[in-house]
């Protein structure tokens, strides 16, 4: 499986070296097990996530975890999300993988978080989550969806995270931003005005501070950027609920990369940020080198973990959208970041009864102060200690994320289906990255040839599908019932 389509749980990271990753970057091991050569802890119940805005969260549940099971450490390692893959990818082949891990680097062909998670379980990379009923009563109803991390009745992910979410709000320095004749509370609303602030900034004078910053090296979230801008232009999403084609050579979608290369053309864009990672982009936007940058809501914590100096300066605002006056909503797909036992464990159940404890008010409000992506209950929110401007960041989704349908509420073999397609390349994440770097000038003939593609294989997927006997169709993406601006949720009606 290649690594680099799409990170599933892509977001923040920290913990020790550990040679077989090539990249966490601290760890932590509440236990006293012995420490092996290649980091690892003889005996211990291994987990590796890339949560570094809750690592605190998650450690202090394993050390009680550890002082109710006498003689049981837990090792941790948090990864930087871009490194993660391959960490994931190498531990398979060595049959090293850890007892737990999220899935953040791994590859999802078929364009929905339920495609990628049918495929690892096709290929046989975890196993059944066999919580006690306890903990399962107290999983909010919204984050055990058949297909995506239950199947055939049986639970394979622990939900973590709320959907409501995306990685693309402005997070802005103000002082900057006001200098410049911007709001200094909400930041630029439309693409035209992130456009000209980001000029006035960038050639203010001698000034040697840019508009823009990206870590455009990492592709998977460059991707996400696009499909969140093609989302607030008019897309539903990668597909059209009311077709079940993609979407990719659309006008929201051609908006959205046209966007991109008029900010390369504008040269607003830190110039280092085509060798830049996000977490480098986001140390050298701390730092006074560029005033707005682009990320999700785990950005506050972050900031006030690791550049805390800079924090009473920072604010954030809306997606810009491309017209004054147009909502800014953003369609997700149905996918709470999760956790899962790996088919290496050798202690499934003592696995699950660590995650069966990710559960409750007081976990859910742990993560809120964690200040990561929001809680699987939004309600934690309201009595977490947080800093405004997290809380404004969870508010602006409660508000704009609707969640989209997917393919597996119409056919629950339909990851079966996806997880039988392959990559193609240049993905939408390359594209815009070619855009930036200055190597592609036709916006609109790249998507139009990834659509192409991309139906392409998703019919040579349909067709082999099929001759195994498995019942599926291009009808599988259709939802004639979806309607904008409205969840989309089975068994459940949809709010405004």
């Amino acid at each position: 499986m290649a690594i680099s389509r799409r990170t599933l749980l892509g977001h923040g990271s920290a913990l020790a070296a550990v040679p077989i990753g090539g990249g966490p970057l601290t760890g932590c091991s509440s236990g006293s097990a012995e420490v092996t050569a290649d980091g690892r802890q003889a005996g211990a119940l291994t987990w590796w996530d890339q949560y570094q805005p809750v690592a605190e969260v998650h450690d202090r549940f394993a050390r009680a975890f550890e002082k109710h099971h006498p003689g049981t450490a837990v090792a941790r390692q948090v990864y930087n999300p871009d490194q993660m893959g391959q960490a994931l990818q190498l531990a398979r082949k060595s049959h090293q993988l850890p007892d737990i891990t999220s899935l953040a680097g791994l590859e999802v062909p078929g364009g929905t978080p339920a495609a990628g998670v049918a495929r690892l379980k096709r290929d046989g990379w975890f196993q059944p989550l066999r919580l006690s009923a306890g903990a399962r009563a107290r999983i909010p109803r919204a984050g055990l969806v058949e297909g995506l991390n239950v199947f055939d009745g049986e639970i394979y992910g622990m939900p973590l995270f709320s959907d409501r979410s995306h990685s693309t709000l402005n997070w802005f320095d103000s002082r900057l931003v006001e200098q410049a004749g911007g709001d200094p509370d909400s930041g630029p609303a439309t693409w035209d005005e992130f456009r000209a602030l980001a000029r006035r900034i960038t050639h203010a004078g001698d000034n040697r501070v840019w508009g823009w910053i990206e870590g455009v090296q990492f592709t998977d979230r460059l991707q996400q950027r696009l499909i969140n801008l093609a989302n607030v232009a008019g897309a539903a999403g990668e597909w059209d609920p009311a077709t079940g084609e993609y979407a990719y050579a659309d006008e929201p979608f051609v908006r959205a990369l046209e966007f991109f290369k008029a900010l390369r053309d504008d040269k607003v864009l830190f110039p280092s940020s085509t060798s830049l990672d996000v977490r480098t982009a986001r140390s050298r936007w701390a730092s006074g080198a560029a005033a707005m940058f682009l990320d999700g809501p785990w950005n506050a914590g972050v900031v006030l973990g690791s550049f805390p100096e800079f924090m009473p300066r920072v604010r954030v605002g809306q997606i810009p959208v491309p017209d004054a006056g147009t909502a800014p909503l953003v369609h997700v797909a149905h996918g709470s970041t999760q956790l899962f036992v790996t088919a290496d464990s050798k202690r499934p159940e003592l696995a699950a009864e660590l995650l069966g404890e990710l559960t409750g008010p007081d976990y859910y409000r742990g993560l809120a102060e964690g200040m990561d992506l929001p809680p699987l209950d939004l309600g934690a929110v309201a009595d977490a200690d947080v800093p405004g401007v997290y809380r404004r960041a969870v508010q602006m989704y409660a508000e704009t994320v609707r969640l989209l349908p997917d393919p597996t509420m119409n056919n629950p073999r339909i990851g079966d289906v996806t997880a039988r397609m392959r990559q193609v390349t240049p993905d939408l994440g390359q594209i815009v990255q070619g855009v930036l770097v200055g190597a592609l000038d036709d916006p609109a003939a790249a998507l139009r040839t990834y659509q192409s593609d991309m139906s392409a294989e998703r019919d040579r997927a349909i067709r082999l599908s099929r001759a195994d006997g498995l019942d599926a169709s291009p009808d599988d993406w259709v939802f004639p019932d979806w309607r904008r601006g409205h969840d989309y949720v089975p068994g459940e009606e949809g709010d405004e």
